[in-house]
């Protein structure tokens, strides 16, 4: 995982933005396309490869799933919302 998205994981799902992700969507469009493109592809990656384990994601993030599907499904659908045609952004379990 590039710092790009390591970074952004651990801002983006903290516990004081992860329930906001619509201001993270429109600050997206404030980034380079360059960092935009790399963050892009990186978090691409994570989901199509499940590169992070529950433990990795907890290092990064405040927030906790049960299980391995559950954090994959958040992220599939967190990628949707910020890159793809997802209205609603998901909502993370408390």
């Amino acid at each position: 995982m590039n710092e790009t998205v390591k970074n952004f994981i651990k801002v983006t799902f903290s516990a004081e933005i992860a329930f906001r992700l619509d201001k993270v969507k429109r600050g997206l469009s404030l980034r380079s396309e360059e960092n935009l493109d790399e963050l892009r592809s990186g978090l691409r990656e994570i989901v199509e490869d499940r590169t992070l384990t529950l433990k990795e994601w907890g290092s990064l993030s405040d927030i906790d799933f049960e299980d391995e599907a559950d954090l994959y499904r958040y992220l599939d659908d967190c990628y949707a919302y910020f890159f793809g045609n997802r209205e609603d952004f998901p909502v993370a379990p408390r």
